[in-house]
């Protein structure tokens, strides 16, 4: 290509990114809000090395939220203190309290919020594809919901790494992976 052809298409490519920020539909970013999260522990399946097992210790204050998100795997958790509402896709909304234990299937999009004046503390084990997020935030269209992608594996350490290049980088959700052990 010539000089003049390079710059015409990255004119091109410009405009039309512009465009399509322009154009699209309104979003509303999941957020998260009030939590911490500890890592405990985090290794690969014994009999399975394509998915990873990752276990934390999680803390919703009062009045926080997951935010809607989605997992590329299953999550198992336990309540051990307070009372968490668990809103799901094509569920009914249910209400947990401390000894109560839940499970999310892959793919599930869902939030919890802590629907109590004490911190809800809950352990959480992920059984997840290796390489992918252990969370996925969701943003709601206009009509319908989008998954979009926010953390990704750190392939080079033990912890999580938030995508850099979006506007789902939130200071919340920075915060929130790098008390999971990610900077």
């Amino acid at each position: 290509m010539t000089h003049t052809s390079l710059k015409l298409a990255a004119v091109f490519a410009i405009t039309l990114a512009a465009l399509v920020t322009v154009m699209a539909p309104p979003v509303a970013w999941a957020q998260a809000s009030g939590m911490s999260a500890k890592p405990l522990l985090r290794t690969s399946l014994s009999d399975d090395t394509s998915k990873d097992t990752v276990m934390l210790a999680v803390e919703i204050a009062a009045g926080g939220t997951t935010g809607r998100h989605f997992h590329h795997g299953d999550e198992y958790a336990f309540v051990l203190q307070g009372t968490l509402e668990l809103v799901a896709e094509g569920r009914e909304t249910r209400r947990i309290t401390a000894g109560d234990a839940f499970h999310n299937p892959r793919g599930l999009i869902h939030e919890a919020k802590n629907a109590g004046d004490t911190p809800v503390r809950l352990h959480i084990v992920f059984v997840v594809d290796k390489g992918k997020p252990i969370i996925e935030p969701v943003a709601k269209r206009v009509g319908h919901s989008a998954r979009v992608a926010v953390a990704t594996r750190n392939h080079g350490g033990n912890g999580l790494d938030l995508a850099t290049r979006s506007p789902r980088n939130t200071p919340t959700m920075k915060a929130l992976w790098r008390s999971a052990g990610s900077d």
